[in-house]
């Protein structure tokens, strides 16, 4: 058996659609140490022994093993069920053997979340929304997820994985069909790709729609074609917010995810525009939006904060 670290850590760990975030973390949230991994071509197979190698280089730099592993993926995952629904770049499904097979590999204790809860929990704890009481997290990247806290708790069961599916909420009914079965979902009217498919639908395939930071890099430089591109993003990203912040009675929105490294070319007309239309008590304040304070690994760090004893769910 190997010794026990110094200081005890926690391995937290996002698995998305193009990178692997890991964070190693003590039992107050400080960040020990941290990486970013191209997913490149892998697959659920391959991922107990990817882990396993981080643990075990970031055991070597910290002294021993972590007391605990906490995994954020898109889908439906419980601390308790495990995996039930992988989603995104894994092609979804029920890999039943996906938990024994992680815990397995790494010899600790082992819990899974979804990776927008995981994202909501640090931002809750210890970024954009820090001691605010009922706070809606968005995430709008890959795919668009989010979470609701009250009190700091997670609306839904993080033990079962059943939570809000606010990527599923109708933001224009004329818009694409989603998966799911709608039509016009956040999904697939506010995600990255969905930016992109706007994008290359006005301009066609041009530089300045290859990916997110050409496009940005376009519009920050005067691309004239890529303005009422952002402008029509940007109101209906201001129409998704409203409807969330009515039914939940939010008090701060933290909006994540790689659609915002371009926030500063549409999130002003979006903040104003919930003032403008938010219903709302004449002594209660507005609800403000904001960007994320954790952007790179706060999936990573909620993962991390939830494994091992002394944690948010011990």
């Amino acid at each position: 058996m190997s010794p026990a670290p110094a200081t005890p850590w926690r391995a937290g760990f996002d698995v998305g659609g193009t990178q692997v975030k890991h964070v190693a973390v003590d039992a107050r949230g400080e960040v020990l140490h941290q990486e970013i991994l191209p997913t490149g071509d892998l697959t659920l197979d391959g991922l107990p022994e990817l882990l396993a190698g981080l643990i075990a280089t970031t055991g070597e730099r910290l002294g021993g093993p972590p007391v605990g592993v906490g995994i954020a993926m898109p889908g439906i995952l419980g601390l308790t069920a495990g995996p039930v629904a992988v989603l995104g770049r894994f092609g979804g499904g029920i890999p039943d053997g996906l938990a024994p097979s992680v815990r397995s590999a790494v010899g600790v204790p082992v819990v899974f979340l979804n990776d927008a809860d995981a994202f909501g929990i640090a931002e809750h704890r210890s970024g954009a929304g820090t001691g605010v009481d009922r706070l809606l997290v968005i995430t709008l990247g890959t795919g668009v997820g989010g979470c609701v806290l009250v009190g700091g708790r997670l609306l839904g069961d993080l033990g079962s994985g059943e939570g809000v599916y606010l990527g599923h909420t109708v933001v224009d009914p004329r818009g694409p069909v989603c998966g799911c079965g709608q039509t016009g979902c956040a999904e697939v009217v506010l995600s990255a790709t969905a930016l992109l498919r706007r994008a290359r639908e006005a301009l066609g395939e041009v530089p300045a729609t290859a990916d997110l930071p050409a496009l940005f890099a376009a519009a920050r430089a005067g691309d004239a074609g890529l303005a009422p591109v952002l402008a029509a993003f940007g109101a209906d990203l201001a129409r998704f917010v409203l409807q969330l912040v009515h039914a939940t009675a939010a008090q701060r929105v933290v909006l994540g995810g790689g659609v915002l490294l371009g926030a500063d070319l549409f999130l002003d007309d979006v903040a104003a525009t919930v003032a403008r239309l938010q219903v709302r008590a004449p002594a209660n304040p507005v609800t403000p939006v904001v960007v994320a304070a954790l952007p790179e690994i706060a999936g990573a760090l909620g993962a991390g904060l939830l494994a091992g004893p002394g944690s948010e769910t011990s």
